[in-house]
């Protein structure tokens, strides 16, 4: 049994692509989704503050000496903290993995080790499925379709040419 895994740069058009597949007649458990999240650095987004959101480049004060721009790291245990990524209380390592069964769709969170489990109990082999878990914290989707069911060709045609095919 052969598997093929695609990238895409958003959930929707890896939901699209599924949809297609199931459309074509692919059975829906031969299919699967996974949507990654990519990490966030606050020194580069707007956040809230008490009077509406301010930017990266705002200035701030602090309890002695100048204001800084709120880009400015806080602070760090490492040498150079401008140089590294800021996090919040949003960063969530989270991959969501959503199937298929009997017409119902299914979505649940799982971790970087499921996701590998899930990608190579489909026949994706092991460095591969690590290469695409490190696309999902880039914030890519990964949509999967066995080739049980269906031909490569068919499944190309239908959603573009294969990031890998195992």
């Amino acid at each position: 049994m052969s598997t093929l895994c695609k990238t895409f740069p958003s959930s929707e058009s890896a939901l699209q692509a599924a949809e297609a597949l199931s459309t074509a007649g692919v059975p829906a458990g031969d299919t699967g989704v996974l949507i990654g999240h990519r990490y966030h650095d606050v020194r580069d987004e707007r956040v809230g503050g008490f009077d509406g959101p301010i930017g990266p480049d705002a200035p701030f004060g602090k309890y002695a000496g100048p204001p800084r721009l709120r880009w400015r790291a806080a602070g760090s245990f490492i040498a150079h903290p401008d140089d590294q990524r800021q996090g919040s209380f949003g960063d969530v390592d989270r991959i969501l993995s959503i199937t298929r069964q009997d017409g119902d769709q299914h979505m649940e969170t799982i971790d970087d080790d499921t996701a590998r489990r899930l990608l190579t109990g489909a026949q994706v082999p092991d460095d591969v499925a690590q290469r695409m878990v490190r696309h999902l914290h880039e914030g890519d989707a990964i949509m999967f379709v066995q080739l049980t069911h269906v031909d490569l060709g068919t499944v190309e045609a239908l959603i573009g040419h294969s990031t890998v095919t195992a």
